[in-house]
């Protein structure tokens, strides 16, 4: 996708490039289905992000919707994860 490609280059903001795009990757795999914590921790840590611990994960996810532009487009799904929404999607 060229979202990933396109986030994955761009200048990092606390995460390596290459787990930026494992996340990024993880998400849009999955768009518009949630992918849980653990597996999103689980691709960050792969990635290459050494403090990829469970409580950051929030600051991960909030650092990427500020990267992505609109907040809305990286959604917290209660009880499940996180979904890349698609369009269209409300």
């Amino acid at each position: 996708m060229r979202l990933i490609g396109e986030l994955a280059n761009a200048r990092p903001f606390g995460l390596h490039r290459a787990a930026l795009a494992a996340a990024i990757s993880g998400l849009a795999e999955q768009a518009g289905r949630p992918l849980s914590r653990e597996r999103l921790l689980d691709r960050l840590h792969k990635g290459g992000a050494e403090e990829a611990f469970e409580r950051s994960i929030d600051v991960h996810v909030s650092r990427l919707r500020r990267k992505l532009g609109d907040p809305r487009m990286l959604r917290t799904v209660r009880g499940e994860g996180y979904m890349l929404a698609t369009p269209g999607q409300d």
